[in-house]
């Protein structure tokens, strides 16, 4: 047995030619490239000087039996070599105390390389070393008696440690944080596949470890999956594992029999629900679990006892890391052997909310997959998840309520400023009914508003928002809106978009604000601003006032709407480019067709029903008509600023 302490890849690829069973080589501070092990029994291979590591760039062990690979880095040169450290028909091999990374300085989401791969190989272990810098972190394929332990996998792109075809394999008081995959990326802190073997996985235990959104994007915390499903995972213990700020998958497994999944954590944040998900498993007990939702499919024979609902976290997982550290004893070594060193590991601060119970937060309120009527609580917080179905959702009550009404035509009662409507894309058409102000939420379509003398405000989308009996306050935003006032007198702005406003009864100011919007003022003396576009302005019954802004807009009067001593005023009428619409009016009340009416200029009515006549009124015109032959006018339109017109200015 002896001891060799060399300082080039020369020499060292000398003494493993050379070496033999009880060997320890050492290697100085210094960078040793294409190391090969062939077929070699009882080596360790370590740094001379464990403060000052030597740099393996690129590992092989093939046909290897008791080998030690120790306090050393392994790092890899190139964003794209896949596994430039591996084992491979391997026994007994040892790594402990590496640091195992990838190129500096490149942008994570863009790596396409994988660090270490175990092979058809057994009794291998992996423990206490750090991954950083690949696509993919530990590869494991076709292996028996592996063990994970201990180890930190950070700066990772899609998957921390992934394989198929492995018994007897042990993940355990791992650390998985800060990952950052690419668009249209399956990312997993561990993931666990039965592609390209003939017999199930069995004997697989995942325990005590931690998994962390930290700085990073969401990722699945631990994924199991029959990928044929026909050879589903057998004797799996997934215990004691804490999962925080994942994607829907925080663990999930498809196709597990005689297992036993207890004592995990899965917590999600509020912009990421996360989930406990078991599908296609069996005869499999499920007991003391905390997630923030429980997802079961086609499963059969569940001893299922203890598992709790839980809230999102509002700290990024500090106190619940907290917590689970302080339950663990020696977890974490030297990534972190306490709550404290572990938080700044993993940049978490603790909050006001940090230890505060599920039962000081929110209450969870869930539906069914049909209709449903869900009411928030009266004290404290309430989540309500109303699923599937045309659900009715109250809010209201003294906490902050998240009104969730995922698919379906849901309707929410909004009493409170507390209450946060939560909606997704293509979620069906909602209706928010008021009794606040209220900014529209994200993906919801509709509004109606619930009380007197509120404001309101729309989205992007094309929002219906009706009124009251009061005064009502409605801006459309983007989208083609319509915008129904009713009683009172309302204010209606249309915001982006070609909008339908509306203001019912009552003396309502419209504005169409941009695009080419329809504008109909209804009963009461209505102001009227047409905005930006080709708009089309109605201004109903009553003394209305009437402006068009830019574009080429339509002033448009109906039947009833124009009356002898009641003057619209059109404020800003552009020959040429805006149209008066006087076609939907008969203009001969003395017999029963709807007759057109007869432009005539400035000269002075002759006793003919039908006649339509203009006359100066200082610096504007007032158009008059004599809808029955008395030679009397029966209504006038005011233009303001107007010199003269033609029979061109008027549909008739």
């Amino acid at each position: 047995m002896a001891t060799y302490t060399i300082s080039s890849s020369s020499q060292l690829k000398a003494i493993l030619s050379a070496a033999k069973s009880g060997d320890t080589i050492k290697l100085a501070a210094g960078v040793y490239s294409d190391v090969s092990v062939l077929n070699k029994t009882g080596l360790t291979i370590t740094s001379a000087d464990p403060a000052n590591p030597a740099t393996i760039t690129g590992l092989r062990i093939t046909g290897g039996d008791d080998i030690t690979i120790s306090k050393l880095n392994l790092t890899g040169t190139s964003t794209t070599a896949q596994n430039s450290f591996q084992v491979r028909s391997s026994n007994n091999i040892v790594f402990d105390n590496l640091k195992v990374s990838g190129p500096a300085g490149h942008d994570i989401s863009t790596l396409e390389n994988a660090g270490l791969m175990i092979r058809a190989s057994t009794n291998v272990s992996i423990t206490n070393s750090e991954f950083s810098g690949f696509r993919y972190g530990l590869s494991l394929l076709d292996n028996e008696n592996v063990k994970v332990a201990g180890n930190f996998f950070h700066e990772i792109r899609t998957d921390g440690v992934r394989g198929g075809g492995n018994d007897f394999l042990t993940i355990t008081g791992n650390v998985f944080t800060d990952f950052f995959p690419a668009e249209g990326d399956h990312p997993d802190a561990i993931q666990l596949w039965t592609n390209n073997t003939s017999k199930a996985t069995h004997d697989v235990t995942i325990s005590n470890n931690l998994i962390v959104r930290g700085d990073g994007e969401p990722t699945q915390g631990i994924f199991l999956r029959d990928t044929g499903n026909t050879l589903p995972f057998e004797k799996v213990a997934i215990t004691g594992n804490m999962v925080i700020g994942a994607l829907y998958n925080g663990i999930s497994v498809q196709g597990m029999v005689n297992s036993t999944v207890s004592g995990n954590t899965v917590l999600g944040f509020d912009d990421q629900a996360s989930w406990l998900r078991l599908s296609a498993v069996s005869s499999t007990v499920v007991t003391n679990n905390n997630a923030t939702k429980f997802v079961w499919s086609d499963t059969d024979a569940l001893i299922t006892d203890n598992n709790i609902r839980r809230l999102s976290v509002l700290d990024g997982g500090a106190g619940a890391v907290s917590q689970w550290m302080a339950s663990q004893g020696s977890f974490g070594g030297k990534w972190g052997d306490n709550p404290d060193s572990m938080l700044d590991r993993l940049d978490l601060n603790l909050n006001k909310y940090s230890f505060l119970r599920d039962d000081q937060r929110t209450v969870v309120i869930e539906g069914t997959a049909g209709s449903d009527r869900l009411t928030v609580s009266a004290v404290g917080n309430s989540r309500v998840e109303a699923g599937d179905g045309n659900d009715t959702i109250y809010g209201g009550g003294n906490g902050n309520n998240a009104l969730h009404g995922g698919n379906g035509d849901d309707v929410y009662f909004v009493r409170s400023v507390k209450d946060k409507v939560i909606e997704q894309a293509d979620g069906g058409i909602d209706t928010i009914a008021t009794s606040i102000n209220l900014e529209m939420a994200n993906h919801v379509e509709n509004l109606r508003v619930e009380s007197e003398d509120l404001t309101v405000s729309g989205n992007d989308l094309a929002n219906r928002m009706t009124g009251s009996a009061g005064i009502d306050t409605f801006y459309g935003m983007g989208g083609a809106d319509t915008l129904l006032g009713l009683d009172g007198d309302d204010f209606l702005s249309g915001g982006d978009g070609n909008d339908n406003l509306n203001g019912g009864d009552g003396a309502d100011v419209l504005y169409g604000d941009a695009g080419n919007d329809t504008l109909v003022g209804g009963d009461g003396s209505d102001l009227i601003l047409g905005g930006a576009g080709n708009d089309l302005i109605q201004g109903g019954s009553g003394a209305n006032t009437l402006t068009g802004g830019l574009g080429a807009d339509e002033f448009r009067f109906r039947q009833g709407d124009l009356s002898n001593g009641v003057v619209n005023v059109i404020t800003d009428f552009q020959r040429g480019v805006d149209k008066i619409s006087l076609a939907l009016i008969d203009a001969n009340s003395r017999t029963s067709a709807n007759e057109a009416f007869r432009f005539i200029g400035s000269n002075a009515f002759n006793g003919r029903a039908g006649d339509l006549r203009f006359y100066k009124d200082g610096a504007d015109v007032i158009v008059q008509a004599d809808l029955n032959g008395d030679g009397r006018a029966d209504f006038a339109i005011k233009l303001l600023a107007v010199s003269a017109l033609s029979a061109s200015d008027f549909h008739l």
